[in-house]
């Protein structure tokens, strides 16, 4: 299990291993290959799941926003993640999202839009 402190709200955002429905295991199942595409356009050099957790950090660290849905009870952190090219211009800016249970703390998911 990985855990990140949270902000705005605060507390924490923990990544369980989970099932087909939340965690890692759902992130693996379901989004992996959309992390893996950015890093096969941009040829970043890491791996989809190193790529994931790094933006999953910065995403409950420092969120842009993080509306609440009462509908499923979770606080959804985004924040802009910044393709640089090699002179630091930003050629792409995806929105990570990471819905995260306001009881459990659970972080459901993590993909870039």
């Amino acid at each position: 299990m990985n855990t990140w402190q949270r902000r705005n709200p605060s507390g924490v955002a923990k990544l369980e291993c989970g099932n087909s429905g939340y965690g890692w295991r759902h992130i693996a199942a379901g989004k992996a290959q959309d992390w893996q595409n950015i890093i096969n356009k941009y040829n970043l050099g890491t791996d989809w799941a190193t790529f994931a957790k790094w933006n999953i950090g910065n995403t409950v660290g420092a969120p842009a926003s993080a509306p609440y849905n009462s509908a499923n009870q979770t606080y959804t952190y985004q924040a802009p993640l910044q393709i640089r090219n090699a002179q630091g211009q930003v050629v792409r800016t995806y929105t990570v999202k990471v819905p995260v249970g306001s009881t459990t703390e659970r972080i459901i998911t993590a993909f870039p839009s």
